[in-house]
């Protein structure tokens, strides 16, 4: 009889968290592939989260890149300096934040402690 093979859950996946930085002090006139250019250097990029004002489409001065592993996070933090269109930016771990969730469709008889 032949077994199916599960997934091996022991093997160690970063958390997100662990991967991600804060990119602060942005000029505005750089975009997401200036970002993903310069940070790509250091290892292989999962996502970048890049925030545009709506109203002027210019960047808000930050953006969180999020690796693929911790390891192209640390090659990014042994760089002492990061420089965009001539301007030095900083470059830190991201914090996570906690806050609360919205869920959808939960029961109106569902108690507190139940749902935690």
């Amino acid at each position: 009889m032949k077994t199916e093979s599960k997934p091996d859950i022991s093997l160690s996946v970063e958390d997100e968290e662990d991967r991600k930085l804060f990119v602060g002090g942005l000029p505005q006139d750089v975009n997401k592939v200036d970002i993903r250019e310069h940070f790509n250097t250091f290892g292989d990029i999962e996502k970048i989260y890049f925030k545009m004002d709506r109203s002027t489409g210019r960047s808000r001065g930050f953006a969180f890149v999020t690796f693929k592993t911790s390891q192209s996070l640390n090659n990014a933090f042994d760089k002492k300096e990061h420089i965009f269109k001539g301007k030095t930016v900083t470059v830190k771990p991201a914090l996570v934040k906690e806050g609360k969730i919205y869920v959808k469709g939960l029961k109106p008889e569902l108690t507190d402690q139940q749902i935690k």
